[in-house]
Formats: structure tokens, sequence, C-alpha cells
């Protein structure tokens, strides 16, 4: 190797060189400027003290402050505020502190408690992205106006135990870092939980939501209990990353849903494994429907035949009642056929299938001339007709009875009934496979 390539290669590593300490001086800068930044922002927001907010809610005034810290405990209960007393569920009373101001936080921090336990809010409540690094507590309170915590951050325990709200709930994109707890709450107005992050226990169990109830990708580290909760119009859990759910089928299943395939299985493993059966094979059954409604058939004609079929013919194994309906019309169809055709029995003293076993003994009715049939014999021969359809019928599965004679037909040839007569056998023991997977699915376990 000569000295100039020598001399070209150490130019290379030190023009790489060169450049790998130019990059980490830029990045170590711009992680400087952003820790600069937000020192100067933390320094730069109004420090409040609570004394001033309680103030001006005990003066009926608005609480109206942007990108402040508020320091002290926001408690209601140190007020002299108006209050009403409200019936409790075992007839006794219970005064409530009434809160007529508006209250708007925005982008700010409170570093004490906040207690608002048993108020009436009669305004509008606004905390939006503000960060709540102490307990917060609204149990049992009643919100008459809109409320936005949108973007709020919960750095501690969160409780809105037994609280109504009478506006819409704005909870999206906020975190709950800690315990939160909406049991027993009523929220009577469109509820939005989406995009929001619940790292501790989450209770909604024994709440209402009268409106749609939406907590689209959200993300809950824990189990969401929905026990008992019930949901008026609707619930949307798409693209939820959660670990476990409990909540009753019964409570979704005349309601809208917005699930994907997570929360279905989920739901279905959980009802397995507390026992419930039932609820199980009913959320397995609207997920697979689901799932059909969002085919589309020019994707892939014969899996969304498939499909259709599954549904129809046996409720995808979990409707027993499917394939039971389909026999008995399957019978009725045939026997209809088989009168419109006017077949002539021949009696078998070997054959012993339902039409031989209950034929009746008073000669060949069908022989008779129209015009001395009444109303009687027009039945037993319609009823002799249905029975050999179900003898036909069941004889397709090879385990009830045995096929009947192929009869002969005043209007058809041979051929013709014997292609229907095979039809029926076929139909018969598809419909009877059905109806065995059906019940060993559900019934038998």
């Amino acid at each position: 190797m000569q000295a100039q390539d020598l001399l070209t290669i150490e130019g290379i590593v030190r023009s790489v060189g060169d450049r790998t300490r130019l990059a980490l001086a830029l990045m170590l800068l711009v992680l400087v400027t952003i820790m600069v930044a937000g020192g100067l922002e933390e320094q730069s927001r109004v420090i409040v003290p609570a004394k001033e907010i309680l103030s001006r809610i005990s003066r009926d005034e608005p609480v109206d402050f942007d990108f402040i810290t508020i320091t002290g405990d926001l408690n209601l209960s140190e007020l002299d505020l108006p209050s009403k007393l409200v019936a409790r569920s075992d007839g006794s009373f219970q005064p409530f502190q009434i809160v007529r101001s508006p209250i708007r936080i925005l982008d700010s921090r409170i570093d004490g408690n906040v207690d608002f336990t048993r108020a009436i809010l009669e305004s509008s409540i606004s905390f939006h992205r503000t960060y709540f690094n102490s307990s917060v507590d609204f149990s049992s309170s009643k919100f008459n106006s809109s409320v936005d915590f949108v973007g709020a951050e919960f750095n501690s325990s969160a409780a809105f135990w037994s609280s109504s709200f009478n506006g819409p709930a704005s909870f999206g994109y906020s975190s709950f870092n800690g315990p939160v707890d909406f049991g027993y709450s009523s929220l009577k107005g469109f509820a939005n939980f989406m995009h929001s992050s619940f790292y501790g226990d989450s209770n909604f169990g024994y709440s209402s939501f009268n409106d749609l109830a939406i907590f689209d990708e959200s993300k809950f580290d824990k189990l969401i209990n929905f026990r008992r909760s019930l949901f008026g119009k609707g619930l949307s859990l798409k693209n939820l990353d959660f670990v476990e759910i409990y909540l009753e089928w019964n409570a979704i299943n005349n309601i809208y849903r917005n699930f994907d395939g997570k929360v279905y299985l989920s739901l279905i493993e959980s009802y397995k494994a507390r026992g419930f059966y039932s609820d199980a094979d009913n959320c397995y059954y609207a997920f697979r429907k689901e799932q059909f409604f969002n085919r589309r058939i020019t994707d892939d004609p014969l899996m969304y035949l498939f499909d259709l079929g599954g549904w129809i013919f046996y409720g995808y194994g979990k409707r027993p009642l499917f394939p039971l309906g389909w026999s008995v019309g399957s019978i009725l169809l045939f026997g209809a056929i088989w009168r419109i055709g006017k077949l002539r029995t021949h009696k078998d003293a070997g054959q012993r299938g339902i039409f031989e076993k209950y034929r009746s003994n008073m000669g060949d009715i069908r022989q008779r001339q129209p015009q001395n049939r009444n109303l009687r014999s027009e039945l037993r021969i319609l009823a002799e007709d249905m029975a050999f359809s179900a003898a036909v019928f069941l004889s397709g599965t090879k385990l009830f009875v045995d096929p009947p004679e192929i009869s002969e037909s005043l209007r058809w040839s041979r051929s013709f009934v014997k292609g229907m007569f095979t039809f029926e056998r076929i139909l018969g023991a598809f419909f009877s496979i059905l109806l065995f997977l059906a019940i060993s699915g559900t019934v038998v376990r």
C-alpha cells in the first residue's frame, strides 16, 4: 500500500470521526435546550395559593386561570357555601354544598389535594391539560354542566365514586397513574375516555352510561371492572390495550358495540372461566356475525359463502334451533312436494318406517275420487305425506329409521321422484350433523 493511500484512509477516518463528534454535540445541545426550556417553563408558572381559588368560589366568582401552579389543598369543606339536602337511597338526607362558580384551570399544576366531595357543581368545569400531583376526590358530587378533564394527568388516586354527570364528560387523552374509581356513577351525557391511560386499578362497576361511552385507543395495565354496569346507547372499545376485562354480556347484548377481536375473545374466555357458558356462546356468536358483516364478498367469495352458511344453517355452532328449524322446514316442504306429486304408496311388511307405522288401515285413500274426499280424509292424506317426508328425511342419518320404499307418482317420472327422494335424504344427513355439532357445542360440553 502506498503512502498516498494511507493518507487517504486516514483522512476518511478523521472525517467520519469529526461528523460523529458533531452529531453528538448537536444532540447534547438539543437535550440541554429542552431541559432549560422545561425549567424556564416551570419557573414562568404563576404560583397561586389554593385559598385564592377557594375565595373566588365562596363569592360565586368565575375561576379562570391558565398556566399556574396551585399550592395547598382545594378543599370545599373549608368554605361556608349554601347547601341542599339530597335524599339518599336509605331514605335519609345528606347536605350537599352548592358551587355556582364556573371553574376553568388550564395547562396548570395542582400540588395539593383536591376535595370536592358532596358538591353540586352548577356551572361548567374544566381542568384541561392540568396535572394533579396529589389525590383528587369528587365522590358523590353532581356535575350539572359540561366536564372537561381532557389531557389531564392524575398522579395519585382519582375518585369519582357515586358521582352524577348530567352533561358531557370528557376524559380523553388523560393519564391515571394511580387507582381511579367511577363505581356507582351515573354518566347521562356523552362519555369520552378515548386515548387515555390507566396504570392503576380501574373501577367502573355498577355505573350507568346513558349515552355513548368511548374508550377507543385507551390503555389499561390492570383489570377493567365494568361489573353490573349499564350502557344505554353503546360502548366502543376499539383498539383497546388491556390485560383483562370484566363485563356482563346482558349489559351489552342489545346495544351498539364497537369492539375488535381481542375484546371479544377476552370476554369469551372470561365468561368460560366464571362458568357463564351461555354468555360465552352468545358473545362468540355476536363476534362471528360482526366478522361476517365486515367481510366483503369480493375479497374471498368462497369464504364469504362458507361463513354465510355457517351463520344461517347452525349459528356458527351456537344455535341448535337453527338446524332444527331447517329440518322441520325441510320436512314440511317435501311433505307438500309429495302431496303435489300424488304418490302411490305400497305396503311392505319388511318396511317399518314412520310412514308405514302410521299409515291408515282404512284402505288407499289416495285412490278415492276427488269428489268423494272430505276435509277429514284430505287432512289424513296430508298427514301421511308429512309422515312419509319425515321418514325420508330421518333416513338420511341411517340411525333412526330405514328409508321407506320409493313410491310412484301420478304426475312425475320415477327418475324425478328418485332424485327428490335422494335430495331429501341428503338434507336430512346434513342438518342432523349440524344439529349434533350445535348441541355438542352448547348443551353438551
